[in-house]
């Protein structure tokens, strides 16, 4: 597999852990706001994708602009990390 597929996938596979750990996270919360289950799903949703396009704002778009296939590897693996131990702070 070429390196570039690889990082494809591995940011796909973040991305999807992302969305599993708001949607998690956010809808049992929401929910226990009043929101019905159902109902709490769509701001989770929203959630989720502003996560994703300010992950990629400060942290992927740069590091694709000047580093290397490795340093993207290395940013995916520190984002993820990051994004993780956030979810625990937070919940």
């Amino acid at each position: 597999m070429s390196n570039g597929l690889v990082l494809f996938l591995q940011q796909i596979i973040n991305g999807l852990r992302v969305g599993a750990y708001t949607l998690a996270f956010m809808v049992p919360m929401l929910a226990g706001a009043g929101l019905p289950v159902w109902l709490a799903v769509v701001p989770a949703i929203f959630i989720c994708a502003a996560v994703g396009v300010t992950s990629e704002q400060l942290a992927y778009k740069p590091v694709r602009k000047k580093g290397t296939k490795m340093s993207s590897l290395i940013t995916a693996i520190a984002m993820s990390l990051f994004l993780e131990n956030l979810a625990q702070v937070l919940f």
